[in-house]
């Protein structure tokens, strides 16, 4: 009876080693799992990171680019508006250059003209007064007949 219980209780302490031995291996287990998905998950973690670090970075290069083109565009306005200007301005100043020389071609015509009326004036004056120079001149030297000779 006491081998039987003696060997009852060894069976019992074994299926007791037994059940905590494998209590033990099946926590380690789930903590090795445990272990397991944390790393996998702080992997996962930095693999999106860095996939948000590349996503920002991308943005950041394409907010860079649109930055760039539009001072480009704004540079290539402002040149065209330059131009635009002075090619408003350089019409406007030949223009006035023509309207200017218009002006002075009708000065010197209008001087011209009042030149050629005063030469005119001038001819027409010298002429009438040679007219009336000749004009006296015969009257001075035309012969005053004599009263004495009595004339037929």
């Amino acid at each position: 009876i006491k081998a039987a219980k003696k060997s009852k209780e060894l069976e019992q302490k074994r299926k007791q080693e037994e059940a905590a031995r494998l209590e033990k291996e099946r926590k380690e287990l789930e903590a090795k799992r445990e272990k397991e998905r944390l790393q996998r998950e702080a992997e996962e973690r930095k693999r999106q990171q860095e996939l948000e670090a590349l996503a920002e970075e991308r943005r950041k290069k394409e907010a860079e680019v649109r930055k760039k083109e539009q001072e480009a565009q704004r540079r290539k306005a402002m040149v065209f508006e330059q131009h635009s200007i002075l090619q408003r301005k350089l019409a406007e100043d030949a223009r006035k250059k023509q309207e200017q020389e218009e002006e002075e071609k009708k000065k010197k015509a209008s001087e011209e003209k009042v030149q050629e009326k005063e030469q005119r004036t001038e001819a027409d004056e010298a002429e009438r007064k040679a007219k009336a120079e000749k004009l006296d001149a015969k009257i001075w030297n035309q012969k005053i007949p004599d009263m004495m000779e009595p004339t037929s």
